[in-house]
């Protein structure tokens, strides 16, 4: 029978290695380990060869409205373009407020006498007048030549005359100062004067009166 196994000795030195063995069989994939930390980005790599234009996309929704650029310079006037059709006519406004007048010009020089109008037609007969007068006459009275101051002296018209109007004067004498106190129609058919002399002394003259006298037409 063996007898009990003894205490393991010391390992020996390491043997030279062996040949390496043929590949074995890949073993089945073991499950994923934990995601390492992100490790700092490396630099970035050369610029590749610009790839093929891809076919384009859908135009994109407008983006809003950009800040406005400042103005451009004005460009060259270009040609005038034709007239273009008139306007309808506006409504017109209102009256304004008149004026105050300005101040009257100077007279114009007159112009020139204009050549004379024809003739004109005759006008109709007019309408028939007021009844005229006939029998026209002036009939006389004097006081004679005497030395009284004061005189009256009435001419009377013919029966069926009208006086219309009458007069007196003095005559004769030396007579050169008198007064009149009264000298007009008496009635209807009489003409009347009164007058006296004021000459110092007595001197001698005569009053003479006229009547006008007419007779009315039927």
């Amino acid at each position: 029978n063996d007898g009990a196994v003894g205490p393991q000795g010391p390992a020996g030195a390491n043997g030279n290695d062996g040949a390496a063995g043929p590949q074995g069989a890949a073993g089945t994939n073991g499950t994923n380990g934990v995601d390492g930390a992100v490790g700092p980005q490396g630099p970035a790599g050369a610029n590749g060869a610009n790839g093929v234009d891809g076919a384009v996309g859908p135009q994109g929704p407008a983006g809003p409205q950009g800040l406005a650029g400042t103005n451009g310079a004005d460009g060259a006037v270009g040609p005038q373009g034709p007239a273009g059709a008139d306007g309808v006519n506006g409504i017109n406004g209102t009256n304004g407020v008149n004026g105050s007048d300005g101040a009257v010009g100077p007279t114009g020089p007159a112009g020139a006498t204009g050549p004379q109008g024809p003739v004109g037609a005759m006008g109709a007969t007019g309408a028939q007048g007021a009844p005229g007068v006939s029998g026209y006459a002036a009939v006389a009275a004097t006081s004679g030549t005497n030395t009284t101051s004061a005189k009256t002296v009435t001419a009377t018209c013919a029966v069926g005359s009208s006086v219309v109007g009458g007069g007196f004067s003095t005559n004769g004498g030396t007579v050169t100062s008198s007064m009149t106190l009264e000298s007009g129609p008496v009635g209807t058919n009489a003409w009347r004067a009164r007058v006296t002399e004021t000459q110092a002394g007595a001197p001698s003259w005569e009053l003479a009166v006229t009547a006008i006298c007419v007779t009315a037409l039927p």
